[in-house]
């Protein structure tokens, strides 16, 4: 991608007046995973992922601080701010904050600080309402002997230092319970102020408080209810996207996890559902809802991927199972299972291993149901190996509840054009597919790709002539009249990307059929050895495979694979020895 160019109007395609650009909310666009150690050719290090030009792109980088469970902070640009690891702020220089240190002070902080992040999944920051620069954090003091775990809030002034911040309030208490050691938040239906929910482990009880200018506030909202079972803990919150639910995760036996619906003007929650999941028992299952809120994807025992459709007549009788850990070992034997997911901006579904890898699991279209979600595992590669958790963010692009009792503030939602574009594998070497994901509620568009043609379909596909360097504009409008453009260059190109080139090219190995169906099989003579792997067009490893004894004949699952071109690579020692190419059909 290359530069970016952006021009918000008043009127549609016709004629246009220009209006001041509006608030990105992009507080979400850079996360940072990883470890201190400074060596990438052990990819040992830290992961630097930026969303700014729609899909992400990761860059290595030196982390001083081990981010087991990061709390990133952008400002409204997506430019860095901060970030945390519960122990202690470090700035966008990757410097000690002012008064940044000894977060969280107490036994936990004596005994994980000095060699990793603080445990938990309670880090959570949010922009304090009404005050330019200025974020609050809140974090969970955990303890040895006891059960209970403190609620406590930070203020973070990013107007200090010229820039680099201070931490001007620390360590202030807020409660004390029996509580998950897990926060999520969502903004009040009034467009400003912020909802911040946990709860207690072992029963129905939750905790909600309020963010706004005059700072935080408890709201009478404990639900006095029995929990699903007594062998049953809670686990961790997510609410969706549109704030109008927010479901529990739990472990333990009965397999089974709740519903709520949640009101975002008095910050109640209601209706709780009971759902089962398809297993003995609920393991780290943990809760993600698609970014237009309808489907919720859950993941257990670290090995399978549901959905469940929240608009459903019944939700239980709805559920899918999507995906199932395939098996794929990452560097130094480590399983790449299913554990943490978060939506990000670019509208995917991104979920980490229970172990330390540098993949991600992704579902490309988590607002389809069924198998068309389109869950690819250890689909997005990093530099560095990263701890088990993806950072703790809200949905930021979600505003006022137009004619709630609380829309009182006069909050105009803004219209941001935004897309992201991948090559499209079913159509060709020159073929990108567009996907619209503008905010707030586009009705209409217009996309030219810097060849003469144009569409106004949402998401289109387009085959470009030869290969090379475009200009796409995507014109993104709402029924208000309100639009707003976006362009970027995207580079075109009749190779594939990023595959190591092939460096002798003996004949190794034998692969058939091709076109394939379900399987490829793979024979190599005696005395060879070696790992068979598979490459989209994107040059990610899709498939990574161990070949059998010299002599044998091996079956390669691509089931799972959508339909398209991909290449293959017979390779020794690491070395790539024999490639070519592979059409997978239905």
């Amino acid at each position: 991608m290359g530069s970016t160019t952006r021009l918000a109007t008043l009127l549609g395609f016709l004629f246009c007046i220009s209006c001041p650009l509006p608030a990105q909310d992009q507080h979400d666009y850079t996360w940072l995973l990883g470890t201190p150690s400074d060596n990438p050719q052990t990819y040992n290090g830290g992961d630097w992922i930026d969303f700014n030009d729609g899909s992400p792109t990761v860059t290595y980088f030196f982390t001083p601080i081990d981010l087991w469970v990061p709390c990133v902070v952008s400002d409204q640009n997506g430019a860095l701010l901060f970030y945390t690891n519960g122990c202690q702020i470090r700035n966008h220089q990757h410097e000690l904050m002012e008064n940044g240190d000894n977060i969280n002070p107490g036994q936990f902080h004596d005994s994980y600080c000095p060699n990793t992040g603080y445990p938990g999944y309670g880090l959570l920051s949010l922009p304090f309402p009404g005050h330019e620069g200025q974020y609050y954090l809140f974090h969970m003091r955990q303890y040895f002997v006891t059960k209970a775990v403190d609620l406590l809030w930070s203020l973070v002034d990013m107007n200090a230092n010229g820039g680099l911040g201070k931490v001007i309030e620390k360590n202030h208490f807020l409660l004390q319970d029996t509580l998950i050691v897990s926060a999520s938040a969502v903004r009040h239906a009034n467009g400003r102020d912020w909802w911040i929910m946990t709860g207690e482990q072992f029963n129905d009880d939750t905790y909600c408080f309020l963010l706004d200018t005059f700072g935080i506030h408890l709201v009478p909202n404990i639900r006095r209810a029995s929990w699903i079972g007594p062998d049953q803990g809670t686990a961790f919150f997510a609410f969706s996207p549109d704030g109008s639910k927010m479901a529990r995760g739990g472990h333990g036996i009965p397999a089974a996890f709740r519903l709520y619906d949640f009101d975002r003007c008095t910050g109640q929650l209601s209706n709780p559902i009971t759902l089962t999941i398809p297993d003995d028992e609920a393991f780290v299952s943990w809760p993600c809802f698609s970014p237009n809120s309808r489907y919720l994807y859950l993941t257990n025992l670290v090995s399978r991927l549901y959905q469940y459709d929240t608009w459903a007549a019944d939700i239980n009788a709805s559920v899918q199972l999507v995906g199932v850990y395939d098996g794929f070992l990452a560097d130094y034997g480590s399983p790449t299972t299913m554990f943490t997911m978060t939506v990000g901006p670019d509208q995917r579904i991104y979920m980490s291993a229970n172990n330390g890898t540098r993949y991600l699991h992704v579902i490309h279209q988590p607002d389809e149901p069924g198998l068309a979600c389109d869950f690819r595992q250890h689909d997005f590669q990093m530099p560095a190996v990263f701890p088990f958790f993806l950072p703790n963010m809200p949905f930021y692009r979600l505003y006022q509840k137009p004619g709630s009792p609380c829309d009182t503030l006069g909050v105009q939602a803004p219209l941001v054009a935004q897309w992201r574009s991948e090559r499209n594998s079913n159509e060709g070497l020159l073929a990108m597919v567009f996907t619209d994901i503008s905010y707030f509620q586009p009705s209409s568009w217009h996309w030219t790709f810097g060849d003469g043609m144009s569409s106004s379909l949402p998401s289109p596909t387009h085959i470009f002539p030869v290969p090379g360097e475009y200009n796409v504009c995507l014109i993104a409008c709402n029924d208000g009249g309100v639009c707003d453009t976006l362009c970027r260059q995207v580079s075109v190109r009749d190779t594939v990307t990023a595959l190591p080139e092939v460096v002798e090219n003996a004949p190794a190995v034998a692969v058939w059929p091709n076109p394939a169906d379900a399987r490829l099989w793979l024979a190599h003579p005696e005395g060879s050895n070696g790992e068979f792997r598979v490459f989209d067009l994107n040059g990610r490893l899709v498939v990574r495979q161990a070949l059998p004894e010299p002599g044998g004949i091996a079956a390669v699952p691509v089931e799972h694979l959508p339909k398209g071109l991909y290449f293959w690579q017979f390779c020794q020692a690491g070395q790539p020895i024999q490639s070519g190419k592979v059409i997978v059909q239905r």
